[in-house]
């Protein structure tokens, strides 16, 4: 490390200029040697060697400046040994650019649409895992859906298969950012034996974000389908007493409303539907 003792002696080494009063005593004497001279031969002209009084400032001048660009020379030596040392501060690193990707709502309504239409796709091929794993898992379910959960659609589309509940015509749209609506057409197996229906003016209102439905409501009204069905419900309490209990889940009214999604009742479902739509082609 360099230190300010060893700057100031290379300065003294440094500086070709010696002090001033020094050389005023140097020049002095060679007055004085001129002087002698004179005595000795009257040929001689006097030479006056001493310096005028504009001789120092001159010689100040010279000592300045030379000083000055030793001073600079010796300033220049430091900063490359402090260098060599080691110490030379890091190169400082521009911060680097970050660059974030962004979505537009364009896109985002664009993405949503593709899941909504992914949801109809599978309801209407009785995909049930499919239409779970497009589902939040705290997914909020309401309106007339026969499901309290996420999980509980495989089972769904399993009931769905075996009545030959179908989606007819599904489309899609964007009516808010973040919100789809899905309007569809309605019929079973049993609608199309008996010669009634199709059901229009249905809908599926989906919420969905970052890429997962978080609100399903199912707008739906039952109640021309359970009128135009009434018929299979009478023939169904005649012929199998014992499983209208296992196959409906009674209203609040005391009535059989909708169906039961358990395993043993989607049996019964399959097997008296299939029965029921043989006899009326029959």
């Amino acid at each position: 490390m360099i230190t300010e003792e060893h700057v100031l002696r290379l300065f003294d080494q440094a500086n070709p200029i010696p002090d001033v009063d020094l050389l005023d005593m140097e020049q002095s004497g060679a007055a004085r040697h001129l002087a002698t001279l004179e005595q000795r031969s009257s040929e001689v002209t006097r030479l006056d060697t001493r310096p005028t009084e504009k001789a120092k400032p001159s010689l100040r001048r010279l000592k300045l400046v030379l000083g000055a660009a030793a001073v600079v020379v010796l300033i220049g030596a430091v900063v490359v040994l402090n260098q060599d040392d080691g110490n030379a501060p890091p190169a400082t690193q521009p911060a680097p650019t970050i660059v974030t990707p962004t979505t537009t709502p364009a896109q985002s309504d664009q993405a949503a649409l593709a899941v909504a239409q992914e949801f109809m796709a599978a309801r209407s091929e009785w995909d049930g895992n499919t239409v779970e794993s497009l589902l939040a898992v705290d997914a909020t379910i309401a309106g007339t859906e026969f499901v309290e959960s996420s999980a509980d659609y495989p089972a769904l589309s399993d009931y769905e298969r075996a009545v030959g509940w179908r989606y007819l015509n599904p489309d899609c749209a964007v009516s808010s950012p973040g919100r789809i609506r899905c309007t569809y057409t309605l019929e079973t197996d049993v609608t199309r034996a008996l010669g009634v229906g199709p059901y229009h003016g249905n809908s599926f209102v989906l919420d969905i974000e970052d890429g997962l439905i978080q609100t399903v409501t199912h707008n739906f009204s039952p109640d021309q389908f359970l009128a135009d069905t009434a018929p299979f419900n009478s023939w169904l309490a005649a012929t199998y007493p014992s499983d209208v209990e296992l196959m409906f889940v009674p209203s609040a009214s005391g009535g059989d409303e909708f169906a039961r999604i358990t395993p043993d009742s989607i049996a019964l479902w399959e097997n008296h539907t299939a029965e029921f739509v043989a006899e009326q082609s029959g």
